[in-house]
């Protein structure tokens, strides 16, 4: 089954928002990098174009609260 995800502006009455897209990957990934907390307030980047054993790389490499290693 499809889903369909969107925003819609309160007012007067209920008002789409439109998306627009990016100009770039490398914008998106600069604009997640300098604060990855707009994707998810709880997530800590790790790393910004990492390394794989594979010889590819990992744009943008998080983790969530959950995941997270504390030293005690």
């Amino acid at each position: 089954m499809p889903m369909e995800v969107g925003m819609w502006k309160l007012g007067q009455r209920l008002q789409p928002v439109a998306f627009t897209g990016m100009d770039s990957e490398s914008r998106l990934e600069g604009v997640l990098a300098a604060d990855i907390t707009v994707v998810d307030p709880g997530w800590l980047l790790i790393g910004r174009q990492v390394p794989t054993a594979f010889g590819k790389f990992v744009d943008l490499l998080a983790t969530p609260p959950t995941y997270r290693l504390w030293a005690c």
